[in-house]
């Protein structure tokens, strides 16, 4: 019983515990940092591009302030599978979906280009222009004043919580107490 020291009886431990981890289940994604992730989307229906360019479903380029971005083009006639590519020519997604997630961008822009394959493999089709992605992340002491402000929250929370505990617990004893009397 580690809270039998602080007036808390086993009884309303399992009540402590419960909240704790229920605010640790709560808080503990914001101090984890994600991995990039690079994922597939639903295929969009959408006209059919014209044979040897692919066309995007928007013309306009990405800004992005979190570092993602979901690529959407028209699917090609014939084409089984799609690469996306960015400008150092790696492979970011493949698949059948005309579709890509795209995370984990440092600030900067970036350029992908899509490229349509047929059931042989052979390359049917591809963007006339890459598509931009400007990434520009949110300022280091704003992202430090809000993490800061969300622990300040997160430790009230965890402070209220456990107040809250003993208090109910005092209220306990006192009330047996003076029934014994």
């Amino acid at each position: 019983m580690p809270f039998s020291r602080i007036g808390i009886s086993s009884r309303n431990e399992r009540a402590v515990w419960t909240h704790l981890c229920c605010a640790c289940c709560l808080f503990l994604p914001f101090f984890v940092q994600a991995l990039p992730v690079v994922a597939q989307g639903p295929q969009v229906a959408s006209a059919s591009a014209a044979q040897g360019t692919i066309a995007w479903e928007e013309d306009a380029s990405i800004v992005s302030r979190e570092g993602y971005a979901s690529l959407i083009w028209r699917p090609v006639d014939g084409a089984i599978d799609y690469s996306v590519r960015d400008q150092r020519d790696v492979e970011v997604y493949q698949g059948p979906f005309t579709q890509a997630f795209v995370s984990g961008l440092p600030d900067g822009e970036h350029a992908f280009a899509v490229i349509a394959f047929d059931a042989s493999g052979s390359e049917i089709a591809r963007t006339s222009q890459p598509k931009i992605v400007a990434v520009d992340h949110w300022p280091l002491l704003q992202s430090l004043v809000l993490f800061g402000i969300g622990l300040v929250v997160s430790v009230a929370m965890t402070v209220v919580i456990v107040r809250g505990a003993t208090s109910v617990k005092r209220q306990q004893m006192n009330s047996r107490s003076e029934v014994m009397e």
